[in-house]
């Protein structure tokens, strides 16, 4: 091996070092956002079922006053 394939052999080595730290931060943001997204989706669940027992006491009161 001369020292122009050395050179070119640690070029290369640098641009995947690089590539792999660029794709190491992007996975560490999508898994930011799926931890998100998990820590809130219960919440959210919950959320949507206040909303509809809210809008079922609501409707209910409504079917009653009709009724009188």
């Amino acid at each position: 091996m001369n020292r122009r394939d050395e050179e070119y052999l640690f070029e290369c080595i640098e641009d995947i070092k690089s590539e792999v730290h660029e794709n190491n931060k992007m996975l560490r943001q999508i898994c930011g956002v799926i931890n998100t997204y998990l820590a809130n989706h219960q919440r959210e669940n919950e959320d949507d079922f206040s909303r509809n027992v809210l809008a079922n006491i609501i409707s209910s009161s409504l079917e009653l006053n009709r009724r009188r």
